[in-house]
């Protein structure tokens, strides 16, 4: 037995050619994926905005202010994201 282990061809994986379609699966990993990388800086950007003109007129702690506003921009950029991207591309499941 000299130890070494054949693998038959039709157990070996399957190089990527291009004319190959992805699965609906690996469609919808993308899409969700570009989806939040949108959302997240528009949804920052919104927040952040909305909390400055909210308390333009006072002298508040600026760095508590504008981060609790980036945080909430980015959770809700990803729920967002999470959504447009799984309504793109919930059709190729049919």
């Amino acid at each position: 037995m000299t130890g070494d282990i054949e693998v038959p061809a039709s157990l070996t994986l399957d190089e990527a050619s291009p004319d190959k379609h992805p699965s609906a699966e690996e469609s919808m990993r993308a899409t969700v994926i570009k989806s939040i990388a949108v959302s997240v800086p528009l949804a920052i950007a919104f927040f952040v905005g909305l909390v400055a003109l909210a308390v333009r007129n006072q002298q508040p702690d600026w760095s508590a202010w504008i981060s609790m506003a980036a945080g909430i921009g980015v959770i809700a950029g990803v729920f967002f994201g999470l959504l447009m991207g799984f309504t793109l591309s919930s059709h190729n499941f049919e």
